[in-house]
This record gives C-alpha cells, sequence and structure tokens, in this order.
C-alpha cells in the first residue's frame, strides 16, 4: 500500500485455523496462484481485495516514512588535568551528549477519545493526534481508517492496528566525573573516578540490551515519556589500588560502587484503550519513577613473576572477584495494579527477588613467558 510513492507499508495477517482463513491461503487472494504472475513476479493486493480478508482489526500494518533521518549523537567533552610533583595527578571532565532522531512506533489508526471518554468526533492522527489526552478506542467502527503523514494521506481500509516508526524521538547525557592518581616506583598506587550523571531520553530501546519499550505508551503525546533513561545512574565511584606485599608479590585491588537503574510501575491492563498492556500505573509518577537497589563489587588480585632465565619467565596470580560475597539485588515485580476496573494495588510491587548471580569467585592462573 503505497500514498503517492512516497511512504510504504507493510501489513500482516494473523494465522487462523478457520475455513475462510485456510481458503484464502491455499486458493484464495493468499495462494500462491493469485500472488504471483508467471511464477516469479509478486503481485501487490488492492484494497478491495484486503477488505475480503476477515474482518476489520484482523489484519495489522507497519509503516515507514523515507524521510525519517537514521538516529545520531553528537557530543562535546571538555576536561582539564594538573600533575604535581609527588606524582598525583588530578582532573575533571565535563561531558555533554545530545540523542537525535531516536525511533519509536507509534499506531495511527486509533479512534481517539475525549478526557470525558466519549469518542472525539472525526479525530485522526495528522503529525499527531489532535489533543494530548492518552485515551483511545480499538472499535472498529470507531477507528479513522486513514492519516495523515507529511502531509499525505494514507488510507487504512480494513485494517486494525497501524504502526508508524516515527525518528523524531529526543534524549540527552550529562555526566561530571572527577578523577585521581597516582603512581611510585615503590610499587604503591592507585587510580579513581567518581562520576555524577543524569540520562534523559523518550524511550531508550534503541541504545540498550536491558529493555525499552519501542512502541510508545501514550500515542497522543510521546514526548509526555522524556523522563530518566533505562539506563541512568546518577552516580558511579571506581577505586584501584596498587601495592607490593612480600616476596615480590604484587597486589591490587578494586572497588566499584553506582547508584541503581531506574525501572517503571506498570499496570496489568489496558489503560489508555490502545489495545496494549505497556501502559504506566496512573498515580505512580509515570516512566521511570523508581530505582533499583545500589550495586557493588570488590576484587582482590596478586602476582609474582619468576624469572627462570634471560627469556624464560613464569608469572603465577590469584584473583579473588566479590571479595564479601556482596549480593547485588533487585526486583523484577514492576506491575503496581491489577486488573480493570478494579485496578488494585499489586503488593508485591518493587519486592526485591532478583539476584545477580556472582558470587565470590577464586581464579588461579599459571603464564608461560619466552
Amino acid at each position: 500500500m503505497t500514498a503517492n510513492g512516497n511512504t510504504i507499508s507493510v501489513y500482516s495477517i494473523s494465522p487462523s485455523t478457520s475455513a475462510a482463513t485456510l481458503a484464502a491461503w491455499n486458493s484464495g487472494a493468499l495462494s500462491y496462484g493469485n500472488r504471483t504472475l508467471g511464477g516469479t513476479t509478486l503481485l501487490p493486493l488492492d484494497t478491495a481485495t484486503l477488505t475480503t480478508l476477515g474482518g476489520v482489526g484482523a489484519r495489522t500494518g507497519q509503516i515507514w516514512d523515507p524521510s525519517n533521518n537514521m538516529p545520531r549523537k553528537i557530543s562535546s567533552t571538555l576536561g582539564a588535568e594538573h600533575k604535581y610533583d609527588n606524582g598525583l595527578v588530578l582532573g575533571v571532565r565535563g561531558e555533554y551528549t545530545v540523542f537525535q532522531n531516536q525511533q519509536y512506533f507509534v499506531d495511527v489508526n486509533l479512534g481517539q477519545r475525549n478526557a470525558d471518554g466519549t469518542l472525539a468526533t472525526g479525530a485522526h492522527y495528522d503529525n499527531g493526534y489532535p489533543t494530548n489526552v492518552n485515551l483511545f478506542t480499538t472499535a472498529s467502527a470507531s477507528r479513522p481508517g486513514y492519516a495523515i503523514i507529511r502531509g499525505r494521506r494514507v488510507d487504512f481500509t480494513g485494517f486494525g492496528d497501524v504502526y508508524l516508526s516515527e525518528n523524531n524521538g529526543t534524549g540527552s547525557y550529562k555526566a561530571l566525573t572527577f578523577t585521581a592518581a597516582r603512581t611510585s616506583d615503590t610499587g604503591f598506587g592507585f587510580q579513581s573516578s567518581v562520576t555524577f550523571s543524569q540520562e534523559r531520553d523518550m524511550n531508550s530501546n534503541e541504545r540498550i540490551t536491558n529493555g525499552g519499550i519501542s512502541v510508545t505508551t501514550n500515542p497522543a503525546d510521546p514526548g509526555a515519556n522524556l523522563a530518566p533513561g533505562d539506563s541512568d545512574v546518577k552516580f558511579r565511584g571506581v577505586f584501584t589500588g596498587y601495592f607490593p606485599v612480600i616476596y615480590g608479590i604484587q597486589g591490587a585491588l578494586t572497588f566499584q560502587y553506582q547508584s541503581g537503574l531506574p525501572y517503571s510501575a506498570f499496570a496489568t491492563s489496558n489503560v489508555n484503550g490502545d489495545n496494549l498492556t505497556n501502559d504506566y500505573a496512573p498515580g505512580y509518577g509515570g516512566r521511570n519513577a523508581y530505582r533499583q537497589p545500589a550495586q557493588k563489587y570488590f576484587d582482590l588480585a596478586f602476582k609474582r613473576s619468576w624469572n627462570i632465565t634471560r627469556t624464560f619467565q613464569i608469572e603465577g596470580g590469584v584473583q579473588v572477584f566479590n571479595v564479601f560475597n556482596w549480593a547485588n539485588q533487585t526486583t523484577s515485580q514492576t506491575t503496581a495494579i491489577g486488573a480493570a476496573p478494579a485496578n488494585t494495588p499489586i503488593a508485591s510491587f518493587g519486592y526485591i527477588d532478583t539476584l545477580d548471580r556472582n558470587p565470590r569467585e577464586v581464579q588461579f592462573s599459571l603464564r608461560l613467558k619466552f
């Protein structure tokens, strides 16, 4: 389905074992014989044929706008460092990053409702819905059946949910880092850093692997989801020390501490009526209003080398990870309220129930150098 050759959409039809659906695939409009010309050329499906393939709302579509730009990141960093006569080096560094053209998906074939729940007559997507009221309906008779995208009308006759890929999401990252380091000929030394940072975006699905929601939870106002990003760490500290022990043994320790990642309170039911259960729980602060517990790690390492000959050396070592066997725990209980209409608060919301599964480990090593 195209609109002036500028907007391209693809569609999918949910599989079914009904006689009508099977007939459509085996001998009807979707069969090999009717979808190809000469067995090699794929034929398009016209709107009239699409409307015969099941009930309205059974088909979903997805649209990509060729005018979308690729996501990009613009960063700037400014820092200063000073080295003292005793070997101490102190530094400070500031960073500011802007994320542009971040992708998200918005359903552009929803019937929009007013704040009082009544249907907004004639409402349709026109580079956004008429109001920022996050209330919708997926009733077939209430769907507009078309949308205006960059000034062009795209018809969705016979379709249910149609998702538009938008690339106008924004985000930012700000950080201030203090560093200190020192080395000496005696084998003592350290490196350390403390970072205060803030990350905000409309969604984080493109830049992280631990989550993110690609379909906006507010089709009426995607920008309303601007909040701390899914990877936002307010504070992070790292200290690494080096020191001699005895008999040529060199030791090292590393301590890391960081504040917890944010998470959102979700609702079990479809709160805004868009047929998705990805809504934030009303009254719980919106996106990423809560924080997981802080994380901390302490590791130790020792090594010693023996010169057997001028060209042959043996190096032995032992590493202890998570020396104190700290249990860095998080919660997977992010559902805050139950199904509508009761919307009963979930008692287990926020309960700590997940370990990072990184217990104390001891590793021995032996290296031959020649």
